[in-house]
């Protein structure tokens, strides 16, 4: 499959000989690959490297996201999470597999609200609805579909 970051020269027949000037070519298309990564150094510690929404780059963010009571987008499939308000879990925004993380960063319980047209399951359950995060609690959503999210960890 070619892409920007590697594109392989092919497979050899089976029992050719391959020449040195073959190994430095794929050697130098790895190497190229990796110089298109975002750069890391002083300040980027504690960065995700994650393909962006549109699927077009990878790009580096923060692991831990602090978020008001905006939706939480697509771009933050895998981060943790920190917020001291409510979130309203989006629906049809994320894929079966998709995982987020949310830390309640105050001292009282606040809401994880399932969009309309979202079903947000307490795991272990057959609860359904709004989930209660606990003050200081954590919680993960794990995606079953674009319209299924279960919720685990310090919820109710």
């Amino acid at each position: 499959m070619a892409n920007s970051y590697f594109n392989g020269l092919g497979q050899p027949v089976l029992g050719a000989g391959l020449s040195s000037s073959d190994m430095r070519a794929i050697f130098a298309a790895i190497v190229a690959g990796f110089d298109k990564l975002p750069a890391l150094g002083a300040g980027q510690a504690n960065r995700d490297l994650r393909v962006n929404a549109a699927g077009t780059a990878i790009v580096a963010t923060f692991a831990t996201q602090p978020v008001a009571t905006a939706p939480i987008t697509a771009d933050m499939v895998g981060s943790r999470i920190r917020t001291a308000a409510g979130v309203t879990i989006p629906v049809d925004v994320f894929q079966q597999g998709d995982i987020i993380y949310l830390y309640n960063n105050s001292g009282a319980s606040i809401t994880l609200t399932a969009d309309v047209g979202l079903t947000l399951r307490l795991a272990g359950t057959t609860t359904t609805g709004n989930r209660t995060l606990l003050a200081r609690g954590l919680a993960q959503i794990w995606f079953d579909g674009a319209a299924d999210g279960i919720v685990s960890g310090n919820v109710t």
